[in-house]
């Protein structure tokens, strides 16, 4: 899909308007729930969309406190489920049945209630003990089978989160994995977490047809603002390619400072 499209399937949404601030394409949402029945409505036309085009679409899900809302919408969409290849852009290391697996928030929200093939769902941790070895896995996966652009993995749509550190997926502010430009998924031990992380790295995110970014919460207010405002790219989000086809989602209580 060309740029201008994937930007008006957001934009046709509801009605919703997409603003343009500092060269961003951004929807503002009252609250998390209206956020989340918007970004709902968005990832059910591009999932359409790539499946009525293409024959299936590759979603990569996120994880943290945001998504949840958005994954319990996206139950009662009309989605092709049995068309669609699910993944995800990063992970804890932990079991998948951990109350902090991104896995099991999906699942519990999401994927036990839809008919999604199981063969279709992608978990990236199978061996909490052997996170390089996970990682390495993942990424001949990915592949394995999914589309190239330039030689890198490309994926439809790919869901993302920004932490109040301007984090997002796995990559945090001062970690090596922001530096890794070769291999599309990487394991990093993430010192200011004392935990380890399985994570897409930059090259994948920047060579996806999609990224919908979800902002919630006034704690994220002042690192939206720089993200937004600030032109060098010191926060791990902010080296994200700005373009048309990247699509922020925020509510009110993130946007107040913008």
């Amino acid at each position: 899909m060309a740029v201008v499209a994937a930007a008006a399937v957001v934009a046709a949404v509801a009605g919703k308007s997409i603003l343009s601030l500092h060269g961003r394409q951004v929807s503002r949402n009252a609250d998390l729930a209206t956020l989340s029945k918007t970004a709902a409505e968005a990832v059910t036309q591009a999932i359409s969309q790539d499946v009525k085009t293409n024959g299936t679409c590759h979603l990569a899900l996120t994880g943290g406190k945001t998504p949840a809302l958005l994954y319990q919408e996206l139950v009662a969409a009309s989605i092709p489920w049995p068309q669609l290849e699910c993944y995800f852009g990063d992970e804890r290391v932990v079991a998948q049945d951990h109350p902090d697996s991104n896995y099991r928030l999906a699942y519990h929200s999401l994927l036990s209630k839809v008919p999604i093939p199981s063969n279709r769902v992608h978990p990236m941790v199978i061996d909490p003990s052997q996170p390089q070895q996970d990682a390495q896995r993942y990424a001949t996966l990915l592949n394995n089978t999914l589309p190239k652009h330039n030689g890198i993995p490309c994926f439809d749509l790919i869901l993302l989160g920004m932490g109040a550190d301007g984090h997002t997926a796995s990559l945090f502010p001062g970690s090596s994995l922001l530096q890794e430009q070769q291999q599309s998924v990487i394991a990093g031990y993430v010192e200011k977490l004392a935990a380890w992380r399985i994570s897409l790295t930059l090259p994948v995110l920047n060579a996806a047809r999609r990224v919908f970014i979800l902002v919630s919460g006034a704690d994220k207010a002042a690192v939206l603002k720089s993200v937004f405002t600030e032109p060098a790219a010191r926060l791990p989000i902010q080296q994200l390619h700005q373009r048309d086809e990247v699509v922020w989602f925020v509510d009110a209580a993130a946007a107040a400072k913008l």
